[in-house]
């Protein structure tokens, strides 16, 4: 697995797959595959392991908590022998979305600006966050890294309106959360 907890075994010969939970040495199965099994992946995306049949040339895929087969074998021409998976990273949106209007006087002008603050995404690999006003994601107000204090300042907030915040939360590979949102009122 992912975590390294588990390592996956085909055997080719007994058309088998087996578990070895590292921390123990224990060994589980069989667990079903195709005929003659010989290459196999583990997709940290939805838990999952795809086995490569060579015999049968298809691939059969098992839960990796308890190895149950999860039909039908995907058919896939003649004597497979490896694949790759494209894996998008999955970001968790920032949460904790918080807001405060505040003013700055300077001689005869004063600057109202908005300070937003939130907690950050528990997603692993998140490199920034991106502000938004608007709910489409087209309008990117400004960018904060993920190292640096979770806050963003908006002075050019409008005046006399309600306004409206979504951050995402930015993985590495550039995949963007679901936005978190939060309004203000003018004070």
């Amino acid at each position: 697995m992912e975590d390294g907890s588990k390592v996956f075994v085909c055997c080719a010969g007994t058309s088998d797959v087996y578990s070895i939970e590292t921390a123990t040495n224990t060994v589980s199965g069989p667990f079903p595959a195709g005929n003659n099994p010989n290459f196999l992946r583990f997709n940290p995306n939805d838990s999952l392991v795809y086995v490569a049949n060579a015999g049968s040339n298809d691939i059969t895929i098992n839960d990796a908590a308890n190895g149950a087969l999860i039909p039908p074998p995907l058919s896939v021409g003649l004597n497979p022998d490896y694949f790759a998976f494209s894996i998008d990273q999955v970001v968790s949106r920032p949460t904790n979305l918080a807001v405060i209007q505040e003013t700055s006087r300077f001689l005869n002008q004063t600057v109202y600006f908005n300070i937003l603050s939130w907690t950050a995404s528990d997603s692993a690999g998140v490199v920034s966050y991106r502000i938004y006003r608007n709910a489409s994601l087209t309008f990117l107000a400004g960018e904060v890294p993920a190292s640096g204090p979770l806050q963003f300042v908006d002075a050019k907030s409008p005046r006399n309106e309600v306004a409206t915040y979504y951050v995402t939360a930015v993985g590495a590979d550039g995949a963007e959360s679901e936005p978190a949102s939060i309004s203000i009122s003018p004070n």
